[in-house]
């Protein structure tokens, strides 16, 4: 494998957690870089945004090297089709290509960044309020011209819109590319790779109504624990919210993925997130990758009681294109081709209609 098609590296992911602003309250703050998406604290070098690696090969066997920045929509078994997310993403760094169709930001390398040999991304992200998502209308299927149509009812588009896709999370997708000109950008392929789904913080508790709303099921575990979501990456870093009914929070508990087949378990560490809920990230799978997907039991301990159990499905590798790879990657096994419309600035149409969370019907 050659270095210009090695998948990128993430160094520091961008937060799993964060809170979404609108294009007004972007500007009122008086201080511009609270606007940015921010890294998770726990990261090697104490990166404050988002990270990636850059190989010092990529310099002689490059012309002009671009890393593409795109946001998406997170797969969901509703809508299992990954799309160019609706809510905007800008920089306002130097010699920085917006490629707002696609909602893509093109970073050049710069010397600076192969001598440090890494390089941040200082992105901000707007949400949309209804209006806006109105007349942007159907989302588009990532790398492709073509709209995805969902199947939709008689109310209002921006409101189904975001119930659907489940827009209040996102993540980025960033992938090597290399400047050739008049705006065209060439993608390497299976250097694209996707960082861990980000979360407003403000809309986690529908992760958790959701999950709570199951009533039946053909898993017998879901009616003792529930699990948001129920399978991940094959190397682990899905961040997961599970209920469990029978915790009580005054007590000490543990809880572990059971690799019976191994007899190794791995304990987690986890956060309380309310009375009955718990969310953690998953860890990588210590089974042998094979061409079939494995389930691992996720048991939770109190007072020498099992109080929880859920079986986690853990994607094969085989499924993916590598290990690193999460299905969102799959899209850029080929290499893409990209031209840019001349324009380095994305329109923000003003709209004091906002869409707030209690104007939503989720059911």
């Amino acid at each position: 494998m050659t270095l210009s098609t090695q998948q990128i590296r993430i160094i520091a992911e961008p937060k799993a957690s964060y809170r979404e602003r609108y294009g007004s309250e972007q500007d009122k703050t008086g201080n511009r870089t609270q606007r940015y998406i921010r890294a998770e604290c726990r990261n090697q070098f104490k990166l404050e945004y988002p990270t990636v690696e850059i190989p010092a090969g990529w310099r002689d066997t490059i012309h002009h090297p671009y890393i593409r920045v795109t946001s998406v929509t997170v797969s969901n078994e509703g809508v299992p089709t990954v799309c160019v997310h609706p809510y905007p993403i800008d920089s306002d760094g130097p010699n920085v290509w917006k490629d707002p169709a696609n909602n893509a930001l093109y970073f050049p390398i710069t010397n600076e960044d192969f001598i440090k040999g890494r390089k941040s991304f200082l992105v901000t992200r707007k949400k949309l309020v209804q209006n806006e998502l109105k007349l942007h209308g159907y989302l588009h299927i990532i790398n492709s011209d073509q709209r995805h149509i969902p199947l939709i009812t008689n109310k209002p588009l921006s409101r189904q819109l975001i119930k659907i896709y489940k827009l209040w999370k996102s993540q980025l997708i960033f992938s090597l590319t290399d400047y050739i000109d008049n705006n065209v950008f060439n993608i390497f392929p299976g250097s694209s790779v996707s960082s861990q789904v980000m979360s407003d913080e403000s809309n986690q508790q529908r992760d958790v109504d959701a999950a709570t709303s199951v009533v039946t099921t053909n898993n017998p575990d879901k009616n003792f624990t529930i699990c948001v979501p129920e399978r991940g990456n094959w190397v682990g870093g899905d961040k997961v919210l599970m209920v469990l009914p029978k915790l009580d929070r005054k007590n000490a508990f543990h809880v572990y993925f059971d690799f019976s087949e191994l007899n190794q378990k791995i304990n987690i560490q986890y956060e309380l997130v309310d009375m009955k809920t718990i969310t953690f990230q998953t860890p990588a799978c210590l089974l042998a990758p094979g061409d079939q997907s494995r389930t691992v039991p996720i048991i939770t301990i109190q007072n020498e009681k099992v109080i929880g159990k859920f079986n986690f499905f853990y994607i094969s590798p085989s499924i993916l294109p590598t290990t690193n790879m999460c299905s969102t990657c799959q899209l850029h096994a080929s290499s893409t081709v990209v031209r840019l419309a001349m324009s380095n600035k994305r329109p923000c149409p003003n709209s004091e209609n906002l869409l707030t969370d209690q104007e939503f019907d989720w059911e």
